[in-house]
This record gives C-alpha cells, sequence and structure tokens, in this order.
C-alpha cells in the first residue's frame, strides 16, 4: 500500500483515476505521483490536510448557518433561501462521506490490480450508494468493496451493493457472527455453516420423518455461539443466507470430506459404523459469498470444539488448529 501512495504500485493510482473519472476531477493530482518524489508528495498531503480541515469548517459553517437561519432568525429569511441552504448542507455531507469511502478504499488497495475497466455502470451505483453512508463502519465496508472491485472488476456485483446499502447494523453484526461460523470446500463453491447432521437416512420420506421425530439427528445449537434463530431468519431475508436448511450429500463409511473454517483446515473421516451420513447446513447466497469477502477470517473456537464433539459419534475430526 505504501508504494502505491508514493507511486510505485498502481493500485491507488487506479482507483483514484477511477474515482476521478466516475465523480470528477477532484482526486486526479494524486493519480500523477509515480513523477514527483517523496518531499513533493508529502507537501500535498499538507495540502490536502489544510483542505479536509477547511471542508469540515464549511461544514461546520453551513450547519450553523442553516441553525440560525431556521431558528433564530426564521421571520428574516425566504422558504426558498432556507431550502438553498439545506441543499448545500446535504451535499457537503454526502461529499464528505464520498471521500471518506475513498479513503478507506485507498487503505485497502493492493498494490497488484487487474488492468481491466471497472463497469460504468456499476460504477454509478457504487457512489449513488455510497454518498449516503455515514458510519465509519459501514464507511470501511464499502472502502473494501471499492478496492477489491479495482482490484479484480466483478467481484462485487450490483444487486451485492442494494443489499449492503439496506442491512441494518444489527444484521451487519449477525453477519460477522455468521461468517465465523462459515465454513467451505478447498476447490471454493458454496459457503455454509453446517448445523448438525442426520444418520442413516434412506430416503427423502425416511428424512422427512427422522427430521419430524427427532431421532438419529444431531443438532448444533447456533444460538449458543452467538447466532439465535431469530438473526438467521433476518440474513435470510436480507437474501444472505437461503431460506432453507439444505443437505450436503450422503457419506458412507470410511469416507472423508475436507472443509476449510476461517482459515482453519478441518478434515472428517466417516466411520465403518454408520451407512450414510447427510450433514445438514445454512448456505449462504451468491450475494452473502461476495459481502462475506469483506469479512477478515476469525474462528469461533467454541463452534470448532462442539462441531467436533457433534460428530464423534459418526466421524473423527482432524483440524490444523489447536483448540485448547
Amino acid at each position: 500500500m505504501m508504494k502505491d501512495l508514493l507511486g510505485i504500485g498502481k493500485g491507488a493510482e487506479k482507483l483514484l483515476d477511477v474515482v476521478s473519472r466516475a465523480i470528477g476531477v477532484l482526486y486526479r493530482p494524486y493519480s500523477i505521483r509515480r513523477e514527483a518524489d517523496a518531499e513533493a508528495y508529502s507537501l500535498r498531503v499538507l495540502e490536502k490536510a489544510k483542505a479536509e480541515a477547511e471542508s469540515e469548517r464549511t461544514m461546520l459553517m453551513a450547519k450553523a448557518n442553516i441553525e440560525s437561519q431556521i431558528f433564530v432568525t426564521e421571520v428574516e429569511t425566504t422558504l426558498k433561501e432556507r431550502a438553498k441552504a439545506r441543499r448545500e448542507y446535504e451535499e457537503l455531507i454526502k461529499q464528505k462521506n464520498l471521500e471518506s469511502v475513498v479513503l478507506h478504499g485507498l487503505l485497502n488497495c493492493p498494490e497488484d490490480v487487474s488492468d481491466n475497466p471497472l463497469d460504468s455502470d456499476w460504477l454509478r451505483q457504487f457512489f449513488k450508494h455510497a454518498e449516503e453512508v455515514s458510519s465509519d463502519q459501514m464507511q470501511q465496508l464499502w472502502g473494501k468493496i471499492l478496492a477489491g472491485e479495482v482490484e479484480k472488476p466483478g467481484t462485487y456485483s450490483v444487486r451485492a451493493l442494494d443489499t449492503l446499502k439496506k442491512i441494518t447494523q444489527t444484521e451487519a453484526i449477525a453477519f460477522q457472527r455468521a461468517c465465523s461460523l462459515s465454513s467451505q470446500f478447498p476447490n471454493g463453491g458454496n459457503i455454509f455453516i453446517i448445523n448438525g447432521y442426520v444418520q442413516n437416512p434412506t430416503s427423502v420420506f425416511s428424512t422427512l420423518i427422522t427430521l419430524a421425530h427427532n431421532t438419529d439427528m444431531q443438532e448444533i445449537l447456533l444460538h449458543e455461539f452467538g447466532l439465535p434463530l431469530t438473526e438467521i431468519m433476518s440474513l435470510q431475508r436480507a437474501d444472505i443466507l437461503h431460506r432453507d436448511t439444505l443437505f450436503y450429500g450422503e457419506y458412507g463409511k470410511d469416507s472423508q470430506i475436507n472443509i476449510v473454517n476461517n482459515g482453519i483446515d478441518i478434515k472428517i473421516t466417516f466411520i465403518p459404523r454408520f451407512k450414510k451420513i447427510q450433514i445438514r447446513t445454512y448456505i449462504f447466497t451468491q450475494v452473502g459469498k461476495e459481502l462475506s469477502q469483506l469479512i477478515p477470517p476469525s474462528p469461533n473456537k467454541n463452534y470448532l470444539r462442539n462441531l467436533k464433539s457433534s460428530f464423534s459419534k459418526v466421524a473423527k475430526c482432524d483440524l490444523s488448529y489447536d483448540l485448547s
């Protein structure tokens, strides 16, 4: 990242060029850092800090101006003047939000990025949403999305942008917890949360009977690890998790599966005692899978201990991580 800021790498240069073309020439001077030396760059940093301070001061003055017009001298101003002051203040807020998102994008932009251009419609939707994001935590996520799309265009769909814009702070926290419980096969594919298994199912009908009577079924209670059913349902409504509990395969004796949970390799080897095992899962949607890339790996040790214990009756679980 530092190489980019000094003009050596191309990641930040591409990001700033993208921003310049999408919303104006405000950031264009930063895209020519490669031609300047470190001293000149330091001067520009100082000037930028001054400009930001001036922008903040202007915003505060605008806010004070609005308050004075509305609450102090309302009788002395026209409706048109108050509307103009309100619009100016709203635009300042949007500009501040955009610049914060771009800054977080720069902080997360890798040195090596694809030469492929970003889709113009995608950029239009991105900045339309980003200017409305005011919390620093959400601005960080939007900055990561911008950096990820600069690195590899097509990483995040417009649908993922729409979903992220709509989710609440509570849903965002639930999503982080869901990611901490999630696993994936080493070769990629779906992301899922294992919440139990069924023993010896012989047909779809018998599986339903098994579930109905709660026999030969082992359930992992996700609410014990910060993900209650209410939050699962909320993530399902947000199009982050599929709405149904799904089953993964039928595993017979001596069969083996390998999964990765937040960077931890897990090998499950089924013992000969049982004919078939079906693993129960909540599966991330495509949108959920895209957005999960924003969340740093953070394994839940208690969940992994429970996973290992739950499968101990039917399989041997080996982890590449010491849970003690």
